[in-house]
């Protein structure tokens, strides 16, 4: 093997190693989302950018028998004293090509009296999510949350679980909240990301057929 042949050769290996290097570095830092999220259109879900320092756990897309299906799971892990505290947002949007359909799956949520699980819900760490919601675990909502909404929380030693409902039109949505420490996910920390989440849906389009 001459020297330019080596060279060339040495050169091309470099290249794909610096190739996979930076796909990986896309895939683990999260920038793979954006740059997909830049040449598609967007989901009518939450995003890292809308909930800063968070990353994506799952991102899901896909057509159902009613119409189309949206999932996204972000967490963020807060240092606090030495202690690392798991902070999770699973939401789920459904777009109903039936305008019925979304009206009663809004119903079936907002006339929950007693119990609302999550079990369906991949968590991480096999944290228990069950929430047991009374009649006194609504949450008062702002007045610039403009969509049909209810809001239900549920504290569990440390642990607080929030479960958001909202309905606009054919899309309804699903946020889960769940965190380690209760002092973590407060009141506004959810109305800001659930103020975004509604300005997403309403200004969503509906899924391409």
């Amino acid at each position: 093997m001459d020297l330019t042949t080596y060279h060339r050769k040495y050169i091309a290996d470099l290249g794909g190693i610096l190739l996979i290097l930076f796909i990986s570095y896309l895939f683990f830092s999260g920038l793979y989302y954006n740059l997909y999220w830049t040449f598609s259109p967007r989901p009518p879900i939450l995003f890292r950018t809308d909930w800063k320092g968070s990353k994506i756990e799952t991102l899901l897309q896909k057509a159902t028998d009613q119409g189309y299906a949206y999932q996204v799971q972000l967490f963020q892990i807060y240092s606090n004293n030495k202690e690392e505290n798991y902070v999770a947002i699973l939401q789920r949007t459904i777009w109903y090509a039936d305008l019925q359909n979304a009206e009663s799956a809004w119903g079936d949520t907002s006339k929950v009296n007693s119990q609302i699980y999550s079990e369906n819900y991949h968590w991480p760490y096999s944290m228990n999510v069950g929430a047991s919601f009374s009649d006194e675990s609504y949450i008062e909502l702002p007045v610039n949350i403009s969509i049909e909404s209810s809001l239900r929380c549920d504290d569990q030693d440390d642990q607080r679980i929030c479960a958001y409902f909202g309905h606009h039109e054919h899309w309804v949505t699903h946020i889960w909240f769940m965190s380690e420490d209760k002092s973590i996910l407060t009141r506004e920390l959810m109305y800001e990301l659930i103020s975004k989440a509604v300005n997403i849906i309403l200004e969503a389009h509906p899924p391409a057929q």
